[in-house]
């Protein structure tokens, strides 16, 4: 419930015994933002750190392993609604200081504060941009590792 809950989605579809999907009619968000939606495919760290979100909620604490969730991890883009989002279009390692996070530069640490990223197109924070926002999210687990 809290995984529905907690990003707006409409359901929760578990997918064979590792992994789940996430759907909502309108858009997926977290504090009212949607996510970047230029950080959204496999590979990229923003989708993996949203599962996290969605699996431990914010500050939540999952110990030193991040939760199981692997770089299959996705997310779907809507192709008609925009909502503001977390600032997450930077590479892996970029961006990451304490005067600039963002949702993409590394996976989160346990217990890290989601409010600690800005909202819009860059680490000053725009909150009024806009962009697609994120209607589906696919979090592929590994239940293999330690």
């Amino acid at each position: 419930d809290q995984v529905v809950e907690g990003l707006g989605a409409d359901s929760c579809t578990q997918l064979l015994d590792t992994a789940f999907r996430l759907m909502s009619s309108t858009c997926l968000t977290y504090d009212g933002h949607s996510f970047d939606d230029r950080k959204s495919s496999t590979g990229d760290i923003q989708p993996q750190n949203v599962c996290l979100l969605a699996l431990y909620g914010n500050d939540g604490s999952f110990g030193s392993k991040p939760g199981n969730v692997t770089d299959l991890s996705f997310a779907g883009i809507s192709t008609g609604q925009t909502s503001t989002y977390w600032f997450g279009n930077c590479s892996e390692g970029e961006a990451g200081s304490s005067s600039c996070n963002c949702t993409n530069s590394q996976l989160l640490s346990s217990g890290e504060d989601w409010a600690d990223f800005p909202v819009g197109e860059d680490c000053g924070g725009t909150p009024a941009d806009t962009r697609a926002c994120w209607q589906s999210l696919t979090c592929i687990l590994d239940t293999d590792a330690p």
